[in-house]
């Protein structure tokens, strides 16, 4: 079940007396996921609908509800004679020649998970590092296995070994203690068992999780019988992340009795290879030997190999370890042509896994790369391991752990890397502080306001500086430039950059402010201009040939500027006068009123009742701007600017005009 609300409320102890349930447990306390600490076990007097049904009806919590493991050996003894025949294995899969390259380490150490052990066994005398005292049950089979995989070899006594040298650690059948065996470091575990004959997604996040620390796991494919069939999925051999082997025997046969198909142990998609697994010589207890047959011991012929393999290179990926079993292996399928494809990639052979082992070396190798302080305490690291098998564990000389570390100073920085297989690397980065470089500038600012001839010079100082603009363009001078903000970026070390802003300034636009008097019955027009902006002194060319500023006595018509500047900038205009001199003598006469004046916008214009008038409206440079008629009186809105407006007003035979000032 998976995680109770609580186990001491009231629904759970109700529950467990309706269902009689006398042992609940934390089924997986050494996995370090969290998903699979939720995981319980319990026992009861009840079926698994009854458990389904009692846990909803008190609204007991749960992800999935699955029978619990039910571990079994796979070990068939067939032979309880004394008498020892002997033994065809070590040579099948070339262990000597194996020995040749090496007796193995005793650094590395083979977790056996299964049934109890006899640690005082003559084969086991000082060869085991770890073993749970509280492992009671009878003391063979985990014997058995662990003296194939690792036994004391070459000592004149009982029995030789595929693992030689190699040291062992026993531990519990089951899930929990594979968990503890990889996080306790052991880089290869044996299960020569079964918990059952159903996938467990629970059990293959264990299997995942144990992969994970970087164990190899190594577990026997089943014997045939085991649930039922010989081509039947058999777990944990038959989940992800574990190396299923199965049987032959002194011929490469894969039935043991060679015609008869019920003889054979597990043979399906899921098997990776196959090893001596029939009437094999074993030592379940002190002073017993025998033969035996059973994929338990076909399992502990790979484990001890690849403990071999581990000590002729390690270095060595888990990835690597299976490709190399299966590629150096002998083919069986032309052998047994009835389960050609069914028995994995082929036989153990001992000697050319551990030759390809010792010939796949691969040594951790960084790649390195820096970023200069660019400022005082900024410099940083940045390093990828390629090699070796992850996760790793990394040390720096400056007590930093990790790949990649920032704010660092100029000096000499340590990494020392081991992998998972305590492979090593150590390698030195030395980091140097950079000074920005120096520097004089010069600029010109862009003589008109619209024109684009600002200019910027940056004297670098230093070499191995490389200057980018903001405009785009490359290297120590940038022209064309318009009034506004500029920047340099100054490139320099490995990747340092600074940037520098100016700002360059033009003149303001010339602008011309003209008044137009316009002609009158007695006066000639007139116009008068006020110039801004620009660089002074101004010339002035009008289209009259006059050279002055300002214009009088002049005619109606068109009159055209042409003004330039001190830096030879350049204003266009055109003004029309016109003449409003048509005005009788008796005029004065025309009785009106404006009001108000000065006025807002908004003005009254008040005539004589029942006369029709037209009104045109002029601007101070003479150029009508408004038109309209009224008869008597008139409101007018207008939405004018402030400043100085004729406005003219015609009767039949009369004109009057009035300056008008909008405020």
């Amino acid at each position: 079940m998976s995680n109770p609300k609580d186990l001491q409320s009231s629904a759970w102890q109700e529950f467990t007396q309706t269902l009689s349930v006398s042992r609940v447990s934390q089924a997986l306390s050494n996995s370090r996921n969290t998903e699979l600490l939720k995981v319980y076990e319990l026992e009861c007097t009840c079926t698994q609908a009854q458990l389904s049904d009692g846990l909803k009806r008190f609204q007991l919590s749960y992800a999935i509800l699955e029978p619990a493991p039910k571990y079994e050996v796979l070990y068939l003894p067939n032979d309880f004679s004394n008498i020892l025949v002997p033994d065809y294995s070590l040579s099948l899969i070339n262990a000597p020649q194996a020995w040749d390259i090496t007796h193995g380490n005793d650094s590395i150490a083979i977790a056996i998970s299964d049934q109890n052990f006899t640690p005082s066994h003559e084969d086991l005398e000082g060869k085991v590092i770890y073993y749970d005292v509280t492992n009671t049950a009878s003391p063979t089979h985990g014997t058995a296995v662990a003296i194939v995989a690792a036994g004391k070899t070459d000592n004149a006594l009982g029995l030789s070994s595929i693992g030689f040298n190699s040291k062992l650690a026993l531990y519990k059948m089951d899930y929990n203690d594979v968990l503890l065996a990889a996080y306790n470091g052991e880089k290869i575990i044996n299960l020569s068992w079964t918990s059952g004959c159903f996938y467990s997604q629970l059990q293959q996040d264990v299997m995942t999780e144990v992969a994970s620390k970087g164990a190899f796991v190594i577990a026997s494919a089943g014997n045939g019988n085991t649930c039922g069939s010989a081509n039947a999925l058999v777990y944990p051999a038959s989940y992800g992340h574990v190396f299923s082997v199965t049987s032959v025997g002194p011929t490469n046969n894969h039935e043991r009795y060679l015609g008869d198909p019920t003889s054979t142990h597990q043979h399906n998609d899921s098997v990776d290879l196959a090893a001596p697994g029939y009437d094999v010589a074993i030592s379940p207890a002190p002073g017993w030997y025998l033969n035996s047959s059973g994929t338990s011991f076909a399992a502990a012929y790979v484990s001890g190999t690849v403990a071999l393999m581990l000590a002729a290179n390690e270095c060595i990926s888990n990835l690597q370890i299976e490709s190399i079993l299966k590629s150096t292996s002998f083919p069986l399928d032309g052998l047994n042509v009835a389960y050609a494809g069914l028995m994995g990639a082929g036989r153990l052979d001992a000697f050319q896994a551990v030759s390809a082992a010792q010939n796949s070396f691969t040594p951790l190798s960084p790649s390195v790369s820096t970023s200069d302080g660019c400022e005082a305490g900024d410099a940083a690291i940045s390093v990828s391991i390629q090699g070796g098998q992850a996760p790793y564990n990394i040390n720096w000389s400056n007590g930093f752990q990790g790949l990649s570390q920032n704010n660092l100073g100029a000096g000499s920085y340590f990494l020392h890397v081991v992998d998972i297989h305590g492979c090593r690397l150590d390698t030195l980065v030395v980091l140097a502080d950079v000074t920005p470089p120096n520097y004089s500038a010069i600029s010109a600012n862009p003589t008109c306001s619209d024109s684009d001839n600002g200019m910027i010079q940056l004297n670098i100082l230093d070499a191995n500086t490389t200057v980018f603009w903001s405009q785009g363009s490359m290297g120590p001078v940038v022209s064309n430039l318009s009034a506004g903000n500029h920047q340099a970026f100054l490139h320099y070390g490995a990747n340092c950059v600074d940037s520098i802003s100016f700002t360059l300034t033009a003149p303001q636009p010339i602008q011309v402010t003209a008044v137009l008097s316009p002609l009158t019955a007695s006066n000639l027009g007139a116009i008068d201009l006020t110039v801004s902006g620009g660089t002074a002194p101004y010339s002035f060319i009008w289209n009259n040939n006059a050279s002055s500023e300002d214009l009088q006595g002049l005619n109606a018509g068109t009159y055209s500027l042409w003004l330039t500047d001190a830096n030879g900038c350049a204003f266009e205009g055109s003004y029309v006068l016109e003449s409003i001199n048509d005005i009788p003598v008796e005029a004065e006469a025309l009785q009106l009123v404006l009001s108000p004046n000065p006025n807002n916008g908004v003005f009254n214009v008040v005539g004589q009742e029942g006369m029709f008038y037209h009104a045109d409206l002029h601007d101070a440079f003479g150029r009508k701007i408004w038109t309209f008629d009224f008869n008597g009186q008139t409101t007018v809105e207008t939405e004018l600017k402030a400043g100085e407006y004729f406005l003219s007003i015609q009767s039949l035979n009369a004109v009057k005009v009035f300056k008008m000032i909008r405020l």
